[in-house]
């Protein structure tokens, strides 16, 4: 993220005219048409720092920006600009940072953005805009930080974050514009990292979602597995806990007893795909 003093002066009058018509809810539309695609990548990569008084820091591209403010048309007309130029990537991809006075901070794409304030139209708007140019892959695999007084630290895709927030209509969503495809192989098996002193997770997002007991969002990830031929690949890609004397993996059963001390929330979600009980019994052994 760049912030306006890399700007040069005509690109610092094209910023503030976007962020003012934003924040006044005005159009935008015929300002970022009459913006050479250099002048367009660098305004809408740049950051826009707020601080509230009782809230901490908030650094915000243009489009989140938007999103804050549910300005739909913004919304709309940046990312139909980024896409006719060819920056459609660039910007999707820009972090945001959300300093809390709490100690909490998080780094976020606009798709995390999204997320972490629930806003449920913009999730859609980007995860089509991203489909129909073909990088909706791309967007699913970046990263999303979340920290805590530089003592715990969450890194996950847009994916998993979606289950750290609970937001089960996203995880949906998700899962459904990417069912029988690859896409969803790499979902499932990408790794997430969760850092507390002393224990590292290398986490995949059925096992986080154990972790984060959401039993829907658990059943969600095996139905979809299931339906595009993929179940035993997500039930049985392990987990890495990382301890300073030593690791060892775990299933996805062995991570439910290891966090719930017992497995009867995975065993109802594995009943509803029709997964044998000799094969829970077989894949459910701590070593």
């Amino acid at each position: 993220m760049l912030n306006h003093q890399n700007l040069t002066r005509k690109q610092k009058g094209l910023y503030f005219q976007l962020k003012r018509s934003i924040w006044n809810g005005r159009s935008i539309s015929n300002i970022l048409k009459a913006a050479s695609r250099n002048d367009l990548l660098k305004v809408l990569i740049t950051g826009c720092t707020t601080r509230f008084p009782t809230d901490g820091v908030r650094t915000l591209t243009l489009l989140s920006l938007a999103i804050h403010g549910d300005n739909n048309e913004c919304v709309n007309s940046i990312l139909e600009q980024a896409q006719n130029n060819g920056i459609l990537q660039d910007i999707l991809t820009t972090a945001n940072i959300i300093n809390y006075q709490n100690g909490l901070m998080y780094t976020l794409t606009s798709l995390g953005f999204a997320i972490h304030h629930n806003k449920g139209r913009y999730i859609n708007v980007i995860l089509t805009k991203a489909q129909e140019n073909g990088i909706l892959q791309d967007i699913l695999a970046s990263r999303n930080i979340v920290q805590y007084l530089n003592i715990i630290a969450y890194t996950l895709t847009p994916f998993s974050f979606a289950i750290y927030k609970g937001n089960n209509e996203c995880i949906n969503s998700i899962l459904i514009r990417v069912q029988n495809s690859d896409t969803l192989r790499n979902i499932l098996t990408s790794k997430d990292i969760v850092q507390f002193p002393g224990v590292t997770y290398v986490i995949k997002p059925l096992a986080f979602a154990i972790y984060k007991g959401n039993n829907e969002c658990v059943n969600s990830i095996l139905i979809r597995a299931q339906n595009s031929t993929m179940l035993q690949d997500a039930f049985t890609e392990v987990s890495t806990v990382l301890f300073p004397y030593g690791r060892y993996t775990l299933n996805a059963c062995e991570l439910a007893i290891v966090v719930n001390e017992n497995n009867a929330s995975i065993r109802t979600a594995l009943d509803n795909v029709s997964i044998s009980s000799r094969y829970v019994r077989e894949n459910s052994k701590v070593n």
